[in-house]
C-alpha cells in the first residue's frame, strides 16, 4: 500500500498543478464556466483517489473544496479574488499534509481547521469544525440504500472499458448484490463477441460512504449507461420500490432485491405482487446508429499509449550507462589507431555511430519544456505583487523550449528569485506607473529560446530600471569600490552579483540583505551557464541566462598544447585552419573572411613551456555574431566526451567548465570558450 501511495502522490501533486493552472487561467477570465468545469474535475478526482488510498483527511477536505466550485458552476457563488486567494492557500495546504502524509503537527491542524472553517463559509456550508482529528459518533443507522441500473453500451470495450470492475470496484467498496439481465442478444451468426449485450441491476448498500462514492465508480462512463435510485426509510424515491424493481429484473430478482434491502436496513418496503412487466429494451442496432463520439477520457484510455512515466533515478541510471559506453567505445578507438586493424576499425566505426545515435536518444528523454515550471512562476508573480500591494501581468514566451532536467531544476530557484526581484524593485506601483505616464499594470516577461547549443532564457520588466550612478554611490559607501575607481556600466551591472550588495532602500520580508544574487549567479555557474543584465532607467531591466542544453554527454574538438589536451565544444566551431603567423610575433588579429579577427594562444594564455610549432592551428570559434581564432599545436579531432566536473585545484578557474576521460584513461580539460574570451 505504501509503494501505491507514493504512486497517489505524484499523480495528485501533477494534479494540483493543473489546478494551479485553471485557478491562474480562471482567474484572467472568470466569466470562463468550462475552467470551472475543469477545475471542479480535477478536486473530484483527487478526492475520490484519496479515499482509496487512505488519504482520509484529504479526502475529507476535498469534499469541502468540491463544494465551493460546485457553488461556482451552480452560479449559486459568484467567484471573487478571496475564491481564489482560499482555494490556492488550499492547494499549497494539500501539498503539504501529502508532503507528511497525512502525520499533521499542531501547526498544520489548526491551518487546516481555520481554512476550512473559511470554505464551508464561502460556499454556504454549516460553519462548524470539521472533525478531522476525532473519532465520529458510530452510525446508528443499518446504512443507505440504493438501487443501480447499469446499461453499458454496446461499444465499451472498443473504449478501454471492462464492465466487470465496476462489479469489483463496488464490491471493495461495500455490500452489493448485482443481478443479470440479458437485454438483447442476437443470433450467433450475427453476434460480435467485442461487444456488450448485457445489462445489469445491483442492490448497493452503503453505511458510511455517500452516493458520490457509487457515482466515481462510474467516472469514465457515459451518463446514459447508468441511472442511481435513492431507497431511504424518509424518503423513498418510489413507494412503489417494487414496481421500480420489476421495470428493471424480473420478479424472482426483485424478490431477491428486497430481501437485500431488508437485511440492511428493516422494513423499507414491501413487494408489491402486481409487478409491472419487464421494461422491452431499445433495439441494439438503432442504439449502435446513435451511439455519441468516445468522450475525451475515454478515448485517452481506449487508444494506444502515447507515453510512459518513468522514474527520474531510471533516467540517471540510463545516462550513466551511455556514459560508460562512450568510455568504452573511446577505449576501443584508441586501440584501433594502435593495432592499425582494418576489420576491427570498421567495427570501431559502427560502434561509434550507434553509440552516438544512443547517447542522442537518452539525452532526449532527459529534456523536458521549460513550462513545467511556469505555474510556480505564475504564482509567484501573483502572490508578490499582491504583497507588495502591485499590479503585475506575466507574460511567457517559448515555453515549449526544451532543458535537460536537471538544469530545469537548477534553475527554478534562481529564475523565481529573478522575478521576486523584478517585481520588488523594478516595477514601481500604479500610482509611480501612472505619475510617470505608465500603465498601472506593470509587466514581467519571460521569454525561452534556442541559441546554437544554448537555451536562452530572458526576464525583463518595464519598470523603473538600474540606475548606474545609484549603483555606483552604493559601492562606495560599502567598500566595494573607491571613488577613484573607473568603472564600466557593465561593471556596476556586474556589482547587483556581489555577495552583500543589494539596491533595496530597506529591508523587507522580500528582499533588502544582500543575499541572493550572488547565490544566483553561483547556481548558474554549476551548470556552466553565464548571466548578464542589462537596463534603462525609466524603461526596464534585462537579465539573460545562457544555459547549455546538457550537462553530460557533448561533441568537442580535441586539441593539444606541447603534452597537454584540451576539448572544445563542437557546436561553437566554425572551422580549423593553419595560423601562419611566426612563433614570437606579437600580432593577436587573423584574417577570418576578408575581415581580421581576435586572436588567443592557448599555450601564451595558460603559460605552457616548450616550443610551438611553425603553423599552429586556428579553431575559429563564434559567440553570438562574433569570431574568435583559438591557436593550438595539434588538432586531434572530434570527440565524444563525458563532462565531469573538477576538482578543487580546477573549479576556481572561471575559462575551464569540466573535464572528459579520454580513451587513453587521460583527462582533458574542457574550455569554456565564452569565459575565455572574456578574460582574454
Amino acid at each position: 500500500m505504501l509503494e501505491y501511495q507514493d504512486k497517489f502522490i505524484e499523480d495528485t501533486l501533477e494534479l494540483l498543478t493543473e489546478l494551479e493552472s485553471g485557478l491562474m487561467n480562471f482567474e484572467q477570465n472568470p466569466t470562463d464556466l468550462s475552467a470551472i468545469e475543469d477545475i471542479f474535475r480535477a478536486v473530484h478526482s483527487i478526492k475520490g483517489n484519496a479515499g482509496m488510498f487512505g488519504f482520509n483527511i484529504t479526502e475529507s477536505f476535498s469534499h469541502i473544496l468540491e463544494d465551493v466550485f460546485d457553488s461556482l458552476r451552480s452560479q449559486k457563488l459568484v467567484a471573487d479574488k478571496r475564491t481564489v486567494d482560499l482555494t490556492l492557500h488550499a492547494i499549497d495546504l494539500v501539498k503539504k499534509m501529502l508532503d507528511v502524509k497525512e502525520q499533521l503537527d499542531d501547526n498544520l491542524k489548526n491551518e487546516l481547521q481555520e481554512l476550512t472553517t473559511e470554505l464551508k463559509m464561502l460556499s454556504g456550508s454549516e460553519t462548524e469544525d470539521s472533525q478531522f482529528f476525532e473519532d465520529t459518533p458510530e452510525n446508528t443507522t443499518k446504512g443507505k440504500l440504493y438501487f443501480v441500473h447499469y446499461k453499458p453500451e454496446s461499444g465499451i470495450y472498443q473504449r478501454g472499458l471492462k464492465p466487470m470492475l465496476v462489479f469489483d470496484e463496488l464490491d471493495e467498496l461495500t455490500k452489493i448484490k448485482a443481478f443479470g439481465v440479458i437485454s438483447s442478444v442476437p443470433l450467433l451468426e450475427k453476434l460480435e463477441p467485442n461487444k456488450s449485450y448485457f445489462s445489469w441491476g445491483i442492490a448497493v448498500a452503503l453505511s458510511e460512504r455517500e452516493l458520490e462514492d457509487i457515482e466515481d465508480v462510474f467516472l469514465f462512463h457515459k451518463e446514459n449507461e447508468y441511472e442511481i435510485f435513492a431507497i431511504t426509510e424518509q424518503e423513498p424515491t418510489i413507494i412503489e420500490t417494487g414496481q421500480l424493481l420489476a421495470n428493471y429484473l424480473s420478479l424472482e430478482q426483485a424478490q431477491e432485491a428486497i430481501t437485500f434491502f431488508n437485511e440492511n436496513l428493516p422494513k423499507v418496503v414491501e413487494l408489491e405482487t402486481k409487478a409491472t412487466p419487464l421494461a422491452t429494451p431499445e433495439n441494439q442496432e438503432n442504439q449502435e446508429n446513435q451511439e455519441n463520439l468516445v468522450d475525451n477520457v475515454a478515448e485517452i484510455v481506449a487508444e494506444p499509449t502515447k507515453s510512459v512515466r518513468v522514474a527520474a533515478p531510471k533516467l540517471d541510471e540510463l545516462i550513466h550507462l551511455v556514459s560508460e559506453l562512450v568510455n568504452v567505445n573511446s577505449k576501443l578507438e584508441v586501440i584501433g589507431k594502435r593495432l592499425q586493424d582494418k576489420e576491427l576499425n570498421s567495427v570501431v566505426k559502427d560502434v561509434n555511430k550507434l553509440s552516438k545515435q544512443f547517447r542522442d536518444n537518452a539525452l532526449e528523454l532527459r529534456l523536458i519544456p521549460v513550462s513545467s515550471i511556469m505555474i510556480k512562476m505564475k504564482r509567484l508573480v501573483r502572490d508578490v505583487a499582491d504583497k507588495l500591494g502591485k499590479e503585475v501581468e506575466f507574460i511567457a514566451e517559448g515555453t515549449d523550449t526544451e532543458l535537460d532536467k536537471t538544469i530545469i531544476s537548477k534553475i527554478e530557484s534562481p529564475l523565481m528569485h529573478i522575478i521576486r526581484n523584478s517585481i520588488d524593485h523594478g516595477i514601481e506601483t500604479p500610482e509611480e506607473r501612472l505619475k510617470a505616464q505608465k500603465p498601472a499594470k506593470g509587466v514581467v516577461y519571460f521569454i525561452a529560446f534556442y541559441s546554437g547549443p544554448y537555451v536562452l532564457i530572458r526576464i525583463q520588466d518595464d519598470g523603473k530600471g538600474i540606475d548606474p550612478e545609484f549603483i555606483k554611490q552604493k559601492a562606495i559607501s560599502k567598500g566595494f569600490i573607491s571613488e577613484e575607481d573607473t568603472v564600466t556600466e557593465k561593471d556596476l551591472y556586474n556589482l547587483v552579483f556581489a555577495p552583500g550588495f543589494s539596491t533595496a532602500q530597506q529591508i523587507t520580508a522580500i528582499s533588502g540583505r544582500g543575499v541572493g544574487m550572488d547565490v544566483v549567479k553561483r547556481d548558474i555557474a554549476d551548470i556552466q551557464g553565464e548571466i548578464e543584465i542589462d537596463s534603462e532607467v525609466g524603461l526596464g531591466t534585462q537579465i539573460t541566462l545562457k544555459l547549455p542544453l546538457t550537462l553530460s554527454i557533448t561533441d568537442m574538438l580535441w586539441v593539444k598544447i606541447a603534452d597537454r589536451s584540451y576539448l572544445i565544444p563542437l557546436a561553437i566551431i566554425e572551422s580549423v585552419g593553419r595560423n601562419t603567423t611566426p612563433e614570437n610575433s606579437d600580432l593577436m588579429q587573423i584574417e577570418y573572411r576578408g575581415k581580421l579577427i581576435p586572436v588567443i594562444s592557448l599555450r601564451k594564455k595558460f603559460g605552457l613551456e616548450g616550443t610551438a610549432p611553425i603553423k599552429e592551428r586556428a579553431v575559429i570559434t563564434r559567440l553570438y555574431n562574433s569570431y574568435y581564432a583559438i591557436l593550438a599545436d595539434e588538432v586531434v579531432g572530434e570527440y565524444q566526451a563525458v563532462v565531469k566536473p573538477l576538482g578543487p585545484i580546477h573549479n576556481k578557474l572561471e575559462f575551464l567548465s569540466g573535464a572528459g576521460l579520454l580513451g587513453d584513461g587521460s583527462l582533458a580539460l574542457i574550455l569554456d570558450v565564452g569565459r575565455l574570451v572574456k578574460l582574454a
